[in-house]
């Protein structure tokens, strides 16, 4: 199992100054120096580490048209707004607390459904002690911290502006007759070797258990699936009336919204299926459609403030890149 550190920072696409491509030899790294940033070193390791962080959070195929120094020039600049982010913070006096660090670790237990004994042994597996892999969360944290304070907490999304963007963008809010579904999915191909058929009907059965003795479906779906909507608890989308697949429609046939399926096996995996909604030819509500737009447009202006506080880091920061 992958450790994976709460990040902030390398999986948002941020509009920066672009930096030149690290050098692909450590010889001509003076001292394991590649870049230098208030005063404070980044060394070849540190980006070493930050990249193969960077390729685990994603599917090889996401880094099919991107050669190396584009990469490591993708993760130079990730680890600079870093070490600039954690410099604003540790201007501010901000850190993590000891409290909100064993919160956030107990989180990532529950979500992963591990105890404390399995996450040290498998972050040794990485070689990767404990005390190190706390202090990444204390960073992450902290570096949280300074950006709730510095751009999340002065977003303003009022009522009228959540309204106005419904007035605006009626088109987004039609909805088709059809339905709205989540999954849980295990791949497994049907020519599969017996043991690994097994091991995913074992795991997806397991998974099916844990949502009927109550456990929420979209939790169940991030601690369970193996597809890439488990991050979003499983959200399969909306699919119009007739083209849903015969077999996943005959799973849905007479379920009531929030309830599950059997587990269903397809050519290419074992699922289970939860009946979110079923919609007909309409607008959907304001009332119905305001939580998510509050969120998109959180999202939005997250990110908007976001790459507009970090560009003024930059403007007034000494950064040197060594060639």
């Amino acid at each position: 199992m992958k450790w994976i550190v709460i990040s902030i920072l390398l999986s948002t696409a941020l509009l920066l100054p672009s930096l030149a491509a690290p050098p692909s030899s450590t010889a001509e790294i003076i001292d394991g120096v590649i870049a230098v940033v208030n005063g404070e070193p980044i060394t070849f390791y540190e980006l070493e580490k930050g990249e193969q962080l960077f390729r685990s959070q994603y599917p090889a195929s996401a880094f099919s048209e991107m050669d190396e120094a584009e990469i490591q020039a993708n993760v130079l600049r990730q680890t600079i707004n870093s070490r600039l982010i954690g410099q604003e913070a540790k201007a501010q006096g901000m850190e993590a607390t000891d409290e909100e660090i064993d919160v956030a670790i107990n989180e990532i237990l529950d979500r992963n459904g591990i105890t404390r004994e399995t996450l040290k042994a498998s972050l040794e597996e990485e070689g990767v002690v404990f005390d190190e892999y706390r202090g990444q969360i204390a960073e992450e944290l902290t570096k949280s911290k300074i950006i709730q304070m510095k751009v999340r907490s002065k977003i303003d999304l009022s009522e009228d502006k959540l309204r106005e963007y419904y007035l605006n963008n009626q088109d987004r809010f039609k909805m088709e007759k059809g339905v709205r579904l989540r999954h849980i999915i295990i791949p497994v191909a049907q020519e599969a070797p017996p043991a690994e058929i097994e091991k995913a009907k074992a795991k997806i059965d397991e998974a099916h258990e844990a949502l009927t003795a109550g456990e929420p479906f979209e939790q169940a779906a991030m601690k369970y699936s193996e597809g890439h909507t488990a991050r979003g608890g499983g959200e399969l989308g909306f699919f119009a009336e007739g083209k849903l697949h015969p077999v996943f429609e005959k799973a849905i046939a007479g379920l009531e919204p929030g309830q599950f399926s059997d587990v269903i096996r397809t050519p290419s995996s074992f699922q289970i299926l939860q009946f979110v909604e079923r919609t007909e030819d309409e607008v959907r509500r304001f009332e119905k459609v305001k939580d998510d737009i509050r969120r998109a447009l959180f999202e939005q202006e997250s990110e908007r403030g976001f790459n507009q506080w970090i560009k003024e880091l930059y403007r007034d920061a000494a950064i040197e890149v060594l060639q």
